[in-house]
């Protein structure tokens, strides 16, 4: 999953998601690290996280950041 498809996700589930089956543990943190990214970038406010390991799941608690013009 790129970055893109989880900001989707994110904002489809309202800031809450979970990820399963997730193949690998690395593709899991990957995840994590994408959702900093989106994070650094000012779109999301990411207020927990979780790698589950059996079956490997990644949830996520975010906030969407509106920016107003």
């Amino acid at each position: 999953m790129n970055k893109y498809d989880l900001f989707n996700q994110i904002v489809l589930n309202n800031g809450n998601v979970r990820l399963s089956p997730i193949s690998s543990k690395d593709e899991a943190e990957n995840l994590v690290f994408l959702a900093h990214q989106l994070e650094r970038e000012g779109k999301i406010s990411l207020l927990e996280f979780c790698i589950e390991k059996d079956p490997i799941a990644v949830s996520l608690k975010t906030k969407l950041i509106i920016k107003s013009n």
